[in-house]
């Protein structure tokens, strides 16, 4: 006669309880880390595949290297007249705007200093115009617009109504106001082109973040407890740098040709230094009665430059976006 056997359930040993948002942070974390890095490297690839971008690095560099090594590639004094004095030298007033030659690559001003060494050192200081103004956009604009799409409510409204008034407010005539009031240093150049850049690039990060604070890998990071500032830094600030790195590179030349004008109209760097602006005024002056190159080299310079700048800018809009893999 057969046994009768009853099997009782076995006791299983008890799971670990599992922390389900922290499997799913880790989850998503290293999703976000994947897919981080591939969107870097195909924005590079595609970046590299638009030919006119790759040109626009060669014309930054051709301009870049040798304004920023200015002083080894001067040949003269930028602030110092070239005037000869010797006997049976020409008259001093007739040795102003000469022509370019072999001794003065791209001739003398109505001072009779090198042209090809103001030129060097005009550049300089419109390069670095354009990217320490970048810096003060970012340093402003980059914090406000995280606070405002990042908290909403009361934050955004009251950051929104400050960008709405720099709107409203003309920023060439803000500048303008700044620079008549404390010019007289390279300073307030950065300042009162800064000033009015800026609201932009808030609206831009406030745009980008409200689109991804509700994401999975955000709701996760609140789930486990992440405090704000490291969730706005750490996990939404990498997912946004894509539209600013794209910003920037458009910011620089617009920043460029804003103290080229106020180059123009003499409220720029003050003298003896000079930008390209200033240089650009002092060829408008004379260019009538003398050589057409003292308005022709700088007008070139800032041309060149902002073309070659917004060609960079447009291969890292199209690299950056993703519409563009198959192109």
């Amino acid at each position: 006669m057969a046994e009768l056997r009853t099997d009782k359930p076995v006791e299983r040993e008890a799971e670990p309880a599992t922390n389900g948002a922290a499997v799913a942070l880790k989850a998503l974390g290293k999703a976000k880390e994947t897919k981080a890095s591939s969107l870097w490297g195909d924005a590079w690839k595609r970046f590299l595949r638009n030919k006119l971008a790759i040109v626009g690095l060669v014309i930054i560099a051709f301009i870049a290297i040798p304004v920023i090594g200015a002083d080894i590639f001067q040949r003269y004094d930028p602030a110092a007249s070239q005037y000869e004095r010797g006997p049976g030298s020409p008259k001093l007033f007739d040795q102003n705007y000469q022509a370019p030659s072999t001794k003065y690559w791209f001739g003398t001003d109505g001072q009779d200093r090198d042209l090809w060494a103001r030129m060097l050192h005009g550049g300089r200081n419109s390069l670095m115009v354009g990217v320490v103004v970048q810096f003060i956009v970012l340093g402003i604009g980059v914090p406000l617009g995280l606070a405002a799409g990042f908290f909403g409510g009361k934050v955004d409204t009251i950051i929104s109504f400050v960008v709405n008034i720099f709107y409203a407010f003309p920023s060439l005539l803000a500048g303008l106001l700044l620079l008549s009031t404390f010019g007289g240093n390279i300073f307030w150049v950065f300042v009162a082109i800064g000033i009015g850049l800026w609201p932009p690039m808030a609206r831009l990060v406030r745009g980008q973040v409200l689109s991804i604070r509700e994401k999975e890998f955000i709701e996760a990071a609140r789930a486990i407890g992440v405090k704000s500032t490291p969730t706005m830094f750490r996990h939404i600030l990498p997912n946004v740098l894509g539209p600013i790195i794209v910003s920037v590179s458009f910011g620089v030349p617009q920043a460029i040709q804003i103290e080229a004008f106020y180059g123009f109209i003499g409220i720029s760097v003050p003298p003896p230094d000079t930008s390209w602006g200033q240089l650009v005024n002092d060829g408008f002056k004379a260019f009538q009665t003398n050589p057409v190159t003292i308005l022709l080299f700088p007008a070139l310079a800032i041309a060149l430059t902002c073309l070659a700048l917004n060609f960079i800018g447009d291969g890292l809009r199209d690299g950056f976006d993703p519409k563009t893999k198959n192109r």
